[in-house]
C-alpha cells in the first residue's frame, strides 16, 4: 500500500468582516462553487479546518505540493524556494506544477523537479514576495 499525500490547498482571503482581507492565507480543501450558510454563492472557496468556508482570490490559489522544507514548512505552488542541486549548485526559483510534477523553475528554460533537490528552504512565495523572482537586466 502506497502513502498518499494530503491534497490541501491555500489561498488569499477575500474577507468581508472581523477585518480579514487580501493579506490572510487560508489553507484547506478547494471548492470551485459553493453556497454560505445564508445561501448566497461563492463562486470559488477555501473550507478551512474548522469547516468554515471562505471566499478567495482565485489567482492566489495553490496546491500543496506533499512535502516540507529543512525546517518543515509546507511547500506549496508558488512557493519560492532556495535548493541544492546536484549539477547546478544552489538555486532559488517558484515552484510550478508542470507535466504532472511538481518542479522547482529557476529561469523560463529549466526547471528540476522538486523531489530530486536537497536542502531545500521556503523563502517566499511569488504573491508576497515578486521582487525576488525578478529577472536582473
Amino acid at each position: 500500500m502506497s502513502a498518499q499525500r494530503e491534497v490541501l490547498f491555500r489561498a488569499k482571503c477575500l474577507g468581508w468582516d472581523e477585518g480579514l482581507n487580501a493579506t490572510v492565507w487560508l489553507e484547506g480543501h478547494y471548492v470551485p462553487f459553493c453556497y454560505d450558510m445564508d445561501g448566497d454563492p461563492f463562486y470559488e472557496a477555501i473550507i478551512d479546518g474548522h469547516g468554515e468556508v471562505w471566499n478567495i482570490d482565485r489567482a492566489t490559489l495553490c496546491q500543496f505540493t506533499g512535502l516540507g522544507d529543512e525546517d518543515g514548512e509546507k511547500i506549496w505552488e508558488h512557493s519560492i524556494i532556495e535548493a541544492c542541486d546536484l549539477l547546478r549548485g544552489g538555486v532559488i526559483g517558484e515552484v510550478v506544477f508542470k507535466e504532472g510534477s511538481f518542479v522547482i523553475e529557476f529561469d523560463k528554460t529549466e526547471d528540476i523537479v522538486i523531489k530530486y533537490l536537497s536542502e531545500i528552504q521556503v523563502i517566499g512565495n511569488i504573491f508576497d514576495n515578486p521582487e525576488m523572482m525578478e529577472v536582473e537586466k
